[in-house]
Protein backbone atom coordinates (compact mmCIF):
# COMPACT_ATOMS: atom_id res chain seq x y z
CA UNK A 1 0.00 0.00 0.00
CA UNK A 2 1.57 3.28 -1.07
CA UNK A 3 1.59 6.40 1.04
CA UNK A 4 -0.85 9.18 0.15
CA UNK A 5 0.18 12.81 0.46
CA UNK A 6 -3.10 14.70 0.23
CA UNK A 7 -6.75 14.20 1.13
CA UNK A 8 -10.08 15.76 2.10
CA UNK A 9 -12.30 15.47 5.16
CA UNK A 10 -15.07 12.88 4.69
CA UNK A 11 -18.14 14.20 6.52
CA UNK A 12 -20.66 11.64 7.78
CA UNK A 13 -24.41 12.20 8.33
CA UNK A 14 -23.89 12.14 12.12
CA UNK A 15 -21.53 15.12 11.97
CA UNK A 16 -18.27 13.19 12.23
CA UNK A 17 -15.53 14.28 9.87
CA UNK A 18 -13.05 11.54 9.09
CA UNK A 19 -9.65 13.04 8.32
CA UNK A 20 -7.06 10.26 8.64
CA UNK A 21 -6.19 7.16 10.63
CA UNK A 22 -2.87 5.50 11.23
CA UNK A 23 -3.95 2.07 10.00
CA UNK A 24 -4.43 3.04 6.37
CA UNK A 25 -2.60 4.88 3.64
CA UNK A 26 -1.56 7.58 6.13
CA UNK A 27 0.10 5.11 8.51
CA UNK A 28 3.43 6.95 8.26
CA UNK A 29 1.83 9.88 10.13
CA UNK A 30 1.30 7.64 13.22
CA UNK A 31 -1.80 9.58 14.28
CA UNK A 32 -5.58 9.58 13.96
CA UNK A 33 -7.41 12.81 13.15
CA UNK A 34 -11.15 13.42 13.09
CA UNK A 35 -13.67 16.18 13.82
CA UNK A 36 -17.21 16.58 15.11
CA UNK A 37 -19.70 19.20 14.00
CA UNK A 38 -22.11 19.53 16.91
CA UNK A 39 -25.51 21.17 17.43
CA UNK A 40 -26.62 22.95 20.60
CA UNK A 41 -27.46 20.40 23.28
CA UNK A 42 -25.35 17.64 21.76
CA UNK A 43 -22.73 15.90 23.94
CA UNK A 44 -19.81 13.72 22.91
CA UNK A 45 -17.69 11.57 25.22
CA UNK A 46 -14.09 10.74 24.25
CA UNK A 47 -11.74 8.13 25.72
CA UNK A 48 -8.82 6.40 24.04
CA UNK A 49 -7.35 3.54 26.06
CA UNK A 50 -3.82 3.68 24.68
CA UNK A 51 -3.66 7.15 23.10
CA UNK A 52 -3.03 10.67 24.21
CA UNK A 53 -5.66 12.99 22.71
CA UNK A 54 -5.70 16.68 21.85
CA UNK A 55 -9.14 18.27 21.34
CA UNK A 56 -9.04 21.68 19.63
CA UNK A 57 -12.10 23.91 19.47
CA UNK A 58 -12.26 25.30 15.93
CA UNK A 59 -15.36 27.44 16.46
CA UNK A 60 -18.54 27.61 18.53
CA UNK A 61 -19.39 27.47 22.22
CA UNK A 62 -18.79 24.29 24.20
CA UNK A 63 -18.19 23.05 27.72
CA UNK A 64 -15.17 20.78 28.05
CA UNK A 65 -15.35 18.47 31.06
CA UNK A 66 -12.56 16.30 32.48
CA UNK A 67 -11.49 14.90 35.88
CA UNK A 68 -14.19 16.80 37.75
CA UNK A 69 -13.25 20.07 36.04
CA UNK A 70 -15.11 22.05 33.39
CA UNK A 71 -14.40 25.03 31.15
CA UNK A 72 -16.76 26.94 28.87
CA UNK A 73 -15.00 27.77 25.60
CA UNK A 74 -16.31 30.28 23.08
CA UNK A 75 -14.51 30.90 19.80
CA UNK A 76 -16.13 32.86 17.00
CA UNK A 77 -13.25 33.01 14.51
CA UNK A 78 -10.38 30.54 14.09
CA UNK A 79 -8.64 33.16 11.98
CA UNK A 80 -8.76 36.03 14.46
CA UNK A 81 -9.00 34.41 17.90
CA UNK A 82 -6.36 32.34 19.69
CA UNK A 83 -6.48 28.60 20.10
CA UNK A 84 -8.04 26.50 22.85
CA UNK A 85 -7.06 22.85 23.15
CA UNK A 86 -7.55 20.21 25.84
CA UNK A 87 -4.66 17.72 26.01
CA UNK A 88 -5.07 14.46 27.95
CA UNK A 89 -3.11 11.25 28.40
CA UNK A 90 -4.22 7.69 27.63
CA UNK A 91 -7.27 6.21 29.31
CA UNK A 92 -8.71 9.65 30.17
CA UNK A 93 -12.41 10.35 29.67
CA UNK A 94 -13.57 13.83 28.75
CA UNK A 95 -16.78 15.32 27.39
CA UNK A 96 -17.76 18.08 24.98
CA UNK A 97 -21.19 19.66 25.34
CA UNK A 98 -22.21 22.09 22.61
CA UNK A 99 -24.21 25.25 23.41
CA UNK A 100 -24.25 26.44 19.78
CA UNK A 101 -23.18 25.14 16.39
CA UNK A 102 -19.59 24.08 17.08
CA UNK A 103 -16.73 22.11 15.60
CA UNK A 104 -13.99 20.31 17.51
CA UNK A 105 -10.95 18.62 15.93
CA UNK A 106 -9.24 15.66 17.58
CA UNK A 107 -5.74 14.23 17.25
CA UNK A 108 -4.75 10.93 18.88
CA UNK A 109 -1.50 8.98 18.96
CA UNK A 110 -0.08 6.15 20.99
CA UNK A 111 1.61 7.10 24.25
CA UNK A 112 2.11 4.92 27.33
CA UNK A 113 3.11 7.82 29.58
CA UNK A 114 0.64 9.26 32.07
CA UNK A 115 0.40 13.03 32.54
CA UNK A 116 -2.05 15.52 33.99
CA UNK A 117 -4.64 16.98 31.61
CA UNK A 118 -3.89 20.52 30.49
CA UNK A 119 -6.15 23.13 28.92
CA UNK A 120 -4.34 25.44 26.51
CA UNK A 121 -5.96 28.83 25.92
CA UNK A 122 -4.90 32.13 24.35
CA UNK A 123 -3.62 33.12 27.80
CA UNK A 124 -1.05 30.30 28.08
CA UNK A 125 -0.05 29.70 24.46
CA UNK A 126 2.46 31.54 22.30
CA UNK A 127 1.49 33.68 19.31
CA UNK A 128 3.98 35.45 17.08
CA UNK A 129 4.33 36.98 13.64
CA UNK A 130 6.89 35.17 11.50
CA UNK A 131 9.16 36.38 8.67
CA UNK A 132 8.08 40.00 9.05
CA UNK A 133 9.57 42.25 6.35
CA UNK A 134 11.30 39.42 4.49
CA UNK A 135 10.97 38.74 0.75
CA UNK A 136 8.63 41.62 0.11
CA UNK A 137 6.41 40.50 3.01
CA UNK A 138 5.24 37.46 1.03
CA UNK A 139 6.03 34.92 3.76
CA UNK A 140 4.58 36.83 6.71
CA UNK A 141 2.23 34.68 8.79
CA UNK A 142 0.79 34.33 12.26
CA UNK A 143 1.93 31.30 14.27
CA UNK A 144 0.28 29.98 17.44
CA UNK A 145 1.94 27.18 19.41
CA UNK A 146 0.07 25.19 22.04
CA UNK A 147 2.78 22.74 23.09
CA UNK A 148 6.05 21.29 21.82
CA UNK A 149 8.85 19.14 23.23
CA UNK A 150 10.30 21.94 25.38
CA UNK A 151 6.90 22.45 27.08
CA UNK A 152 5.61 18.87 27.10
CA UNK A 153 8.40 16.27 26.85
CA UNK A 154 5.89 13.65 28.04
CA UNK A 155 3.85 14.06 24.85
CA UNK A 156 4.44 12.40 21.50
CA UNK A 157 2.95 15.41 19.68
CA UNK A 158 3.61 19.03 18.78
CA UNK A 159 0.52 21.13 18.02
CA UNK A 160 -0.12 24.63 16.77
CA UNK A 161 -1.94 26.82 14.26
CA UNK A 162 -0.73 29.05 11.44
CA UNK A 163 -2.69 31.76 9.62
CA UNK A 164 -1.43 32.25 6.07
CA UNK A 165 -2.20 35.77 4.95
CA UNK A 166 -3.66 36.63 1.56
CA UNK A 167 -1.20 35.89 -1.25
CA UNK A 168 1.50 34.78 1.19
CA UNK A 169 3.50 31.64 1.88
CA UNK A 170 4.05 29.47 4.95
CA UNK A 171 6.81 26.99 5.72
CA UNK A 172 9.14 29.28 3.84
CA UNK A 173 11.96 29.02 3.03
CA UNK A 174 11.26 25.36 2.18
CA UNK A 175 12.42 23.15 5.04
CA UNK A 176 12.18 19.52 6.12
CA UNK A 177 12.64 17.24 9.12
CA UNK A 178 12.52 13.47 9.76
CA UNK A 179 9.40 13.58 11.95
CA UNK A 180 5.99 13.15 10.22
CA UNK A 181 3.69 16.18 10.15
CA UNK A 182 0.10 16.87 9.11
CA UNK A 183 -1.26 20.20 7.86
CA UNK A 184 -5.05 20.49 8.09
CA UNK A 185 -6.47 23.43 6.12
CA UNK A 186 -9.60 25.47 6.76
CA UNK A 187 -10.89 28.61 5.07
CA UNK A 188 -13.47 31.33 5.74
CA UNK A 189 -15.03 31.14 2.27
CA UNK A 190 -15.73 28.05 0.15
CA UNK A 191 -14.08 29.73 -2.84
CA UNK A 192 -10.74 30.10 -1.02
CA UNK A 193 -7.83 28.07 -2.33
CA UNK A 194 -4.08 27.75 -2.25
CA UNK A 195 -1.24 25.39 -3.12
CA UNK A 196 0.34 22.68 -0.98
CA UNK A 197 3.84 21.51 -1.88
CA UNK A 198 5.05 18.20 -0.41
CA UNK A 199 8.35 17.08 -1.88
CA UNK A 200 7.92 17.25 -5.66
CA UNK A 201 4.12 16.99 -5.54
CA UNK A 202 1.75 19.98 -5.65
CA UNK A 203 -1.91 19.91 -4.61
CA UNK A 204 -4.81 22.34 -4.40
CA UNK A 205 -5.72 23.51 -0.90
CA UNK A 206 -9.45 23.85 -0.23
CA UNK A 207 -11.52 23.97 2.96
CA UNK A 208 -11.11 20.69 4.87
CA UNK A 209 -8.15 19.41 2.86
CA UNK A 210 -4.92 18.17 4.44
CA UNK A 211 -1.42 17.12 3.50
CA UNK A 212 0.64 14.30 5.01
CA UNK A 213 4.29 15.29 5.19
CA UNK A 214 6.64 12.31 5.27
CA UNK A 215 10.25 12.01 6.32
CA UNK A 216 12.53 14.78 5.05
CA UNK A 217 10.05 16.12 2.50
CA UNK A 218 10.13 19.93 2.02
CA UNK A 219 6.65 21.41 2.58
CA UNK A 220 6.05 25.08 1.71
CA UNK A 221 2.44 26.25 1.31
CA UNK A 222 0.83 29.23 -0.46
CA UNK A 223 -2.47 31.10 -0.19
CA UNK A 224 -4.18 32.70 -3.18
CA UNK A 225 -4.48 36.51 -3.15
CA UNK A 226 -7.61 37.67 -1.34
CA UNK A 227 -7.90 34.57 0.84
CA UNK A 228 -6.52 33.70 4.26
CA UNK A 229 -5.91 30.03 5.02
CA UNK A 230 -5.89 28.42 8.44
CA UNK A 231 -3.50 25.53 9.13
CA UNK A 232 -3.69 23.18 12.09
CA UNK A 233 -0.22 21.62 12.19
CA UNK A 234 0.62 18.52 14.17
CA UNK A 235 4.02 16.83 14.35
CA UNK A 236 4.54 13.30 15.66
CA UNK A 237 7.80 12.76 17.55
CA UNK A 238 9.79 9.71 16.55
CA UNK A 239 10.84 7.32 19.30
CA UNK A 240 14.21 8.57 20.53
CA UNK A 241 14.12 11.47 18.05
CA UNK A 242 11.66 14.18 19.12
CA UNK A 243 10.99 17.19 16.94
CA UNK A 244 12.68 20.37 18.09
CA UNK A 245 13.05 23.54 16.09
CA UNK A 246 16.72 22.81 15.52
CA UNK A 247 15.67 19.58 13.76
CA UNK A 248 14.49 21.56 10.72
CA UNK A 249 16.81 21.76 7.73
CA UNK A 250 16.46 24.31 4.95
CA UNK A 251 16.57 23.18 1.34
CA UNK A 252 20.08 23.81 0.08
CA UNK A 253 18.97 25.61 -3.09
CA UNK A 254 17.15 28.28 -1.07
CA UNK A 255 19.57 28.88 1.78
CA UNK A 256 20.85 32.02 0.09
CA UNK A 257 17.48 33.62 0.95
CA UNK A 258 18.12 33.43 4.69
CA UNK A 259 18.68 36.88 6.21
Amino acid sequence: MREERFGYTRWQPDGEGKIMDRDGVYREMQMDMWAYRMKAGETRTIRRENDEVAALVLYGKVTLGWDGQAAVIERHSFMDEGLTCLHVCRDTTFTIEAHADSEVIFVATGNERAFAPKLYTPENTRENESCMGLWGGKAERLVRTAFEYADAPYSNLVLGETIMYEGCWSGYIPHYHPQPEVYYFRTEKPSAFGASFVGDEVFKITDGSFCAIGKNLPHPQAAAPGYRIYILWVIRHLDGDPWVREACSDEEAHKWLKP
